[in-house]
């Protein structure tokens, strides 16, 4: 950490040196400590280091912009991040785990996903203390040709419902994405909507919900009701952003 005046002072020898060193020390550690630089500039960087924020001054030079956070990636906005494909073609539940606490917003993509049984498949949140299973809310609505949203809606407290009706053994594959939304970080409260399309039968089934956590959200697992029946087929992956 360092603070100068970034202004090089008349001096002799050693003393000149040292006040350049000291001046280009500032600039090259954005002038960081804990209090602001005594002396300021319109348009300086200082690292608060008390606050871990990055900020600016105003062009008045009457005081300072916050512009981010000094301890996250890309001071703490605009981070987009696609993680890797996970096969869905294997075991009783898929999980993306580490998901970062600065994500406000996950968007689960599927494709040609299918399972071996006849239960109804769910996506389920999780935090530090597992997957919680319980409390959910929301309904499935599945929308064709034949169908009205009515009489064809399902919902389940145990996981966000991604098919609504259960399927017939081994005869459904569902494309599509859904967004989780964090909207309340207090409570750990977030939101579930997406479409997902069953290629089995012309058929859309929209998804609606929401979730609170008992601690901040990093897991999501795809499964199914009673986590016994097996995936065999398609992919499965997650972009997450802050």
């Amino acid at each position: 950490m360092a603070q100068a005046d970034l202004n090089v002072a008349n001096a002799s020898g050693a003393s000149f040196r040292q006040d350049i060193n000291n001046q280009l020390l500032a600039l090259g550690t954005l002038q960081s400590g804990a209090s602001a630089p005594s002396t300021t500039y319109a348009y300086m960087l200082w690292a608060d280091t008390a606050n871990d924020l990055l900020k600016v001054r105003n062009s008045g030079n009457s005081g300072w912009i916050e512009v981010g956070t000094l301890s996250l990636e890309n001071w703490g906005f605009g981070r987009l991040r696609l993680e890797t494909t996970k096969l869905t073609t294997s075991g009783t539940s898929v999980d993306f785990t580490g998901i970062p606490s600065w994500a406000k917003r996950i968007t689960l993509s599927l494709t040609a996903v299918s399972t071996t049984g006849t239960s109804n498949v769910v996506l389920r949140l999780g935090d530090s203390g597992g997957i919680e299973t319980n409390n959910y809310l929301g309904a499935t609505s599945l929308v064709g040709p034949t169908t009205t949203t009515g009489s064809y809606a399902h919902s389940s407290t145990s996981g966000f419902n991604l098919l609504g009706a259960t399927p017939s053994a081994n005869t459904v594959d569902f494309h599509g994405s859904l967004t989780l939304t964090l909207i309340e970080a207090s409570s750990n409260t977030w939101s579930c909507m997406g479409n997902l399309a069953r290629t089995d039968v012309i058929q859309v089934n929209q998804i609606a919900g929401s979730k609170a956590l008992s601690a901040t959200l990093d897991r999501i697992r795809i499964t199914t009701v009673g986590g016994t029946d097996t995936f065999d087929a398609g992919k499965a992956n997650i972009l997450y952003e802050g």
